[in-house]
């Protein structure tokens, strides 16, 4: 699994039916991206908003993540469980033709991302680490660009995240820089990983301890010096 230095703090909501029923996610298919449509609120502002909805006349709301403007992630839901965020009457036919006729909510990991203003455009330090929080979690589970959503691009209707609706090729920007992150950060881990076989292939010849190490390492290590 691919991984980046992210700084997560790991807010569990309480358990409510409201915010985080505890139910569990069926599979993991696809990321949506959210706005907090609050803005100048912070990442633990939306969790804490999340938390009070825990009230008897609560509505039904919640994410998993929640990145705010200065880039620090909220996780408020575990990943192995649902969260509220992208359920609805109707979907596109995308969504159901993609994740099926279930809600959304059993298939998704749902992050929100904070905002200065009404207009919804996020900072620099937003973007970053919800580009590379989404690299980590398509390399968790598997998923490509392809598996990113809106919250518009699931139900149709919803001005969520209101820029990237009025500035689509912005979406198609933070798509295409989850894909190079997520090249880039493969591309690394290869050369570290051939780094430190050859390294430590040479320590072995010179130690000329065969019987310490894997069968097919020794074979390998062989090769290597003899050719």
């Amino acid at each position: 699994m691919i991984t980046f230095n992210l700084n997560i703090k790991q807010d569990f909501l309480t358990p409510n039916p409201h915010s985080r029923p505890g139910t569990k996610i069926k599979e993991v298919k696809g990321i949506v991206l959210h706005w907090t449509a609050s803005p100048k609120a912070t990442a633990q502002n939306i969790r804490d908003y999340f938390e009070s909805l825990k009230a008897p006349d609560g509505r039904f709301a919640s994410a998993h993540y929640a990145v705010g403007l200065v880039g620090e992630i909220v996780q408020c839901i575990p990943l192995d469980e649902i969260a509220y965020h992208c359920g609805s009457k109707t979907y596109t036919p995308e969504k159901e033709k993609i994740l099926g006729p279930d809600s959304p909510n059993f298939y998704t990991i749902g992050i929100e991302q904070c905002v200065q203003d009404r207009i919804g455009k996020f900072t620099k330090k937003t973007l970053d680490s919800a580009a590379k929080l989404t690299a980590q979690l398509c390399s968790q589970y598997n998923l490509g660009i392809d598996d990113l959503w809106t919250h518009q691009g699931i139900v149709g209707w919803k001005d969520c995240p209101r820029w990237y609706n009025t500035h689509p090729e912005d979406w198609i920007r933070f798509k295409k820089r989850v894909g190079d992150l997520l090249k880039n950060q493969i591309r690394v881990q290869k050369i570290i990983f051939v780094n430190f076989f050859i390294t430590d292939l040479y320590k072995i010849e010179n130690l000329n301890v065969y019987h310490k190490v894997p069968f097919h390492i020794t074979i390998r290590k062989r090769f290597l010096c003899e050719n």
